[in-house]
């Protein structure tokens, strides 16, 4: 299965709250299904992708909002004193997938939000992972001298500014 039908069944389940992913041998997808009332559950199997009912291109969404995460990152981190350590969040920030941001906007946007209330929360979302990403790669943890195709943070900043950050 793959990130896309993930996303697709999230999205789904989440606008419909009849729909539920189903995942063969899953626990939680049972103890799920023994909690709703039979009459308004659907099960969707994800195993096979014909069947799954498109709303909207996933794919196409997922850029559109890729691409309005990354503008909103850039306003929310501009460069400022010290200049060294803006520079150094900005450096890690491009290259994500967006995932969890996007599905922060499509939660809200399926409760009859709109993406200017999420756009926050979204954004917090990716430094958090972006941090995290920054803090697996130092030295004392994984050692890791690349990320995303380029040197990590603490290979151009140094360890200190990579903590920092």
């Amino acid at each position: 299965m793959t990130s896309s039908d993930i996303f697709r069944n999230s999205i789904n389940a989440l606008k419909h709250h009849s729909v539920i992913p189903y995942v063969p041998n899953s626990h939680v997808a049972k103890s799920i299904l023994l909690r709703r009332q039979p009459k308004k559950l659907k099960v969707i199997n994800s195993q096979r992708n014909d069947t799954l009912p498109k709303f909207f291109q996933v794919d196409e969404y997922k850029a559109l909002k890729a691409k309005q995460i990354n503008k909103a990152l850039d306003e929310a981190v501009p460069l400022r004193h010290p200049a060294i350590l803006h520079e150094a969040m900005r450096y890690s920030l491009p290259g994500g997938k967006r995932l969890m941001s996007t599905l922060c906007i499509a939660s809200c946007e399926m409760i009859g939000g709109s993406q200017s209330v999420a756009m926050s929360m979204a954004c917090a979302i990716e430094l958090l992972v972006t941090m995290a990403v920054i803090q697996d790669d130092l030295p004392c943890l994984d050692n890791d001298d690349l990320r995303r195709g380029k040197p990590s943070n603490h290979k151009v900043f140094g360890e200190a500014t990579a903590i920092l950050t």
